[in-house]
């Protein structure tokens, strides 16, 4: 077989991945794949949370310092300008990923989920495309955005395990 064609036939697979993302948006379908990956995981990372003494905005914005390192070696390894592009605006988005995640809370988490949901729904597509024509940095780090928004609420170590007065909480 010829490598040209396998090439071509990954390109296609990732703009019609690309092109899914989109309609997905359109129909309304992106929160229902964010949510079924977000619980897929779920487990996973309630173990690791469990014996973790960050809280879930301090490993979302771990998660983030990682995308964005990952995005600007990108720029290096595989010569990508829109990787550079993208590290910025992951940059730029730290803060509203760790509002996003804020919350400890499960059940007040939950009026947060539909739009995390929405965003992984679109990230995971646009991932995969990533990896399909062989940018593996770029989609490790699109990887860590959706890790940084599917970490569990409640359950983590810096939770609240204590009681404590009201003005001792910050």
């Amino acid at each position: 077989m010829q490598p040209e064609l396998i090439q071509a036939g990954l390109q296609i697979g990732a703009i019609a991945l690309i092109v899914g993302a989109v309609m997905s948006f359109l129909q309304g379908t992106a929160p229902i794949l964010g949510e079924q990956l977000r619980e897929a995981v779920r487990p996973l990372l309630a173990r690791f949370r469990n014996s973790s003494p960050l809280s879930r905005s301090e490993l979302a914005d771990r998660s983030m310092l990682a995308s964005v390192a990952l995005s600007a070696l990108a720029v290096v390894a595989e010569r990508s300008i829109a990787a550079g592009v993208v590290a910025m605006v992951l940059w730029l988005a730290r803060p509203m990923v760790g509002r996003m995640v804020s919350q400890e809370h499960p059940m007040l988490a939950l009026g947060q989920t539909f739009s995390t949901d929405l965003v992984i729904g679109l990230y995971l597509p646009i991932t995969l495309a990533q990896f399909l024509t062989f940018h593996i940095f770029t989609g490790v780090s699109m990887l860590l955005v959706i890790l940084a928004l599917s970490w569990p609420a409640g359950g983590g170590a810096s939770a609240s395990s204590q009681w404590k007065p009201a003005w001792q909480h910050g």
